[in-house]
């Protein structure tokens, strides 16, 4: 049985920081994770929608042009 790694939340919270402007180039398959996802919600005339992993904010971006009315 593996054991689990703790991350030490303040070096990821550092280093993700120091390295955001590159998150977009290196995300690729966020992005198509996110299509896929937005593919598979349900066609409704949905009105509020929480994003709580927003990161740079591409699949906030697909959310809103789905459900334009959010």
């Amino acid at each position: 049985m593996r054991s689990c790694i703790r991350a030490d939340n303040g070096m990821v919270e550092n280093n993700f920081s120091k390295h955001a402007d590159l998150y977009d180039k290196y995300a690729d398959i966020q992005c198509l994770a996110a299509k896929e996802l937005i593919s598979k919600s349900p066609d409704r005339n949905i009105r509020n929608i929480l994003d709580v992993g927003c990161g740079t904010g591409n699949y906030t971006l697909l959310l809103r042009e789905k459900y334009n009315l959010a």
